[in-house]
């Protein structure tokens, strides 16, 4: 009983039930061979990032989106540097419809200048856009224009900025004219 007692203390320290099924069974039968302790080791450790990049890729594949951003999460918390990771975070969280997340790796991705800069700029806008944040959308579909967006007939089309369909500044920015106030 002491010995099972000790065990299951050591293992509800480890935190979690690999690690506690691992002291218990060492606290009961004693330590095991050495190719076991590898076995288990290998186990417990975390994934490497090839395997977590890996996993990313392959559930961004299958459209799992909430489970390709959580790994596309850790990805760029390893590598945060790379625009490329952040892109594929950002589409992930739109995709998964969790647009202020994806406005911020959209921005990242801004930052980093991956791709071209007017797209990132529009890409956080439509984000901002669908999170309901209308003012901060405003200013970076401004900045998309100043960087080089001019897709007139895309943005006016999005759907993504329909909530900005009746600002005036969204009009101005397309060059379109307010007709409800033209006479003949």
């Amino acid at each position: 009983p002491a010995r099972l007692r000790e065990a299951l203390r050591r293992g509800l320290a480890s935190r979690g039930p690999l690690r506690l099924a691992l002291a218990v069974w060492c606290g009961l039968f004693g330590a095991p061979g050495a190719a076991a302790v590898s076995a288990q080791e290998s186990l417990l450790r975390a994934p490497s990032f090839a395997e977590t990049l890996t996993r990313a890729e392959a559930a961004t594949a299958a459209k799992q989106w909430a489970e390709a951003a959580a790994l596309w999460e850790k990805v760029v918390e390893a590598n945060p540097v790379r625009g490329g990771f952040w892109d594929s975070l950002a589409w992930a969280r739109y995709n998964a419809k969790d647009y202020p997340k994806a406005a911020a790796a959209f921005e990242k991705v801004y930052e980093l200048g991956e791709g071209r800069p007017h797209n990132a700029a529009y890409n956080v806008a439509c984000s901002l856009a669908l999170a309901g944040k209308k003012e901060e959308a405003i200013g970076w579909l401004e900045k998309s224009f100043a960087e080089g967006w001019r897709d007139l007939a895309h943005a006016e089309a999005d759907t993504d900025l329909k909530s900005l369909h009746d600002d005036p500044r969204f009009r101005k920015l397309l060059g379109a004219a307010d007709t409800g106030k033209m006479t003949r």
